[in-house]
């Protein structure tokens, strides 16, 4: 069982190609719920790293602090960009 997630926003190679996280928080900042895909899914110590198509967790970034909340139930501990 998945106890704690860490979601990653970064550029995924998904058939064979490149794509990035839709960042839906751009679209609506209001919006508290949404849909999206696992694209990865990887143990990280004791948590998991999980790589989405699309996110309405904003990550850390500038000295504010990333958005919480839960991804199917389970409580998310960080979201961080990486290119």
């Amino acid at each position: 069982m998945i106890s704690d997630i860490m979601i990653s926003l970064e550029k995924c190679k998904l058939n064979g190609g490149r794509v990035m996280t839709e960042k839906l928080y751009y679209l609506d900042a209001y919006a508290t719920t949404f849909t999206a895909k696992v694209l990865e899914c990887t143990e990280d110590k004791k948590n998991w790293k999980v790589v989405l198509d699309r996110t309405l967790f904003y990550p850390e970034g500038g000295g504010q602090p990333a958005d919480m909340g839960t991804l199917g139930g389970v409580k998310v501990l960080d979201v961080h960009e990486k290119e």
